[in-house]
């Protein structure tokens, strides 16, 4: 605790809040949850300028705040709690910490379930290794959130215009229009997606993709396999 919360504490002031971040939770939506909940005025996490980017090291996890801390506070809360549960996970990779929470925070939005986080992180690492673009929804998403920061990115109302040449989002983030990995991280990733990116599993696959109506992910080894798994589970 801040000397400002401990202070609050011992003279009966307001009352601490409870805010719990989601695994895969990007800045913006963190930014929304405590303003919501009065633990700072909108814009002040997103417009913090402290020492490198935020995005990916907001660590998902339940907090306890004082309505009014100051942003730098709740800031440093988030950091604490992000190096004492990675610092032992990057221990053998310091060099490449912030590409290797990229990786991370794209596979906590890409794998609905644990035991795909890997399988995505290898084909991921294998696309890129092969020069190919990594053709990433979530990152189209992520690429409209950093262009509308004053609103909440609505990835389900995403057209086949975002993705293609003409895409309004068309910056580093939008991994259908730039290869390789996006600039930084396109949200705050658990332990399990770190993991998986510092760990990824080797397959045969090249492809993914997710089934629409029960979350499932399918492979494929190539491209008219994929072409395949999108019409038969699509309808395209």
């Amino acid at each position: 605790m801040s000397a400002e919360a401990i202070l609050r504490e011992l003279s009966g002031g307001a009352p601490a809040v409870t805010v719990t971040v989601t695994e895969g939770s990007n800045m913006y939506q963190i930014d929304k949850e405590l303003s919501d909940a009065g633990v700072i005025n909108r814009g002040d996490l997103i417009n913090f300028t402290g020492d490198g980017n935020l995005e990916g090291k907001l660590f998902p996890d339940t907090y306890q705040f004082f309505p009014g801390t100051n942003v730098a506070d709740v800031v440093q809360k988030f950091l604490d709690n992000f190096n004492g549960k990675t610092e032992a996970l990057f221990a053998g990779d310091q060099k490449n910490v912030e590409q290797d929470l990229t990786l991370a925070s794209i596979i906590q939005k890409e794998a609905p379930d644990q035991s795909d986080e890997s399988l995505i992180a290898g084909i991921i690492k294998k696309r890129m290794a092969d020069g190919m673009r990594l053709q990433i929804d979530a990152t189209v998403c992520y690429a409209e959130q950093v262009a509308l920061p004053s609103e909440i990115a609505d990835c389900s109302a995403l057209t086949r215009v975002d993705f293609s040449p003409d895409s309004p989002y068309d910056s580093a983030y939008n991994t259908y229009l730039h290869a390789g990995l996006p600039p930084g991280p396109i949200g705050n990733p658990g332990v399990a997606a770190i993991t998986a990116a510092l760990h990824p599993a080797s397959s045969p696959y090249l492809y993914y993709m997710s089934d629409p109506t029960t979350g499932k992910i399918i492979y494929a080894t190539t491209l008219a396999g994929q072409d395949a798994n999108i019409k038969k589970y699509s309808g395209e």
